[in-house]
């Protein structure tokens, strides 16, 4: 009867933990999109500059596509003798 009754909690807060993880996941967008944009500059605008992040990540992308380049020419010189 102890084991049925610490099988029962556990089946229950197992249940309760899954039913909060998906309540947050599925909160999580109108938590976002609750907070306020930058008023100063529209999307729409052509004199609106491209933030920080976005030449970080073109940045990267273009450092780690050259590294591959030059991984695969390495490679191929040394399998090839």
């Amino acid at each position: 009867s102890y084991f049925c009754t610490e099988y029962a909690l556990m089946k229950i807060s197992k249940f309760f933990f899954s039913l909060f993880l998906v309540s947050i996941v599925l909160l999580m967008p109108v938590i976002g999109m609750a907070q306020p944009g930058d008023p100063g500059c529209s999307p729409d605008d052509p004199a609106c500059p491209i933030d920080d992040g976005v030449i970080l990540l073109f940045a990267a992308a273009i450092g780690i596509a050259a590294k591959r380049y030059f991984d695969s020419k390495k490679n191929k010189t040394f399998s090839a003798s």
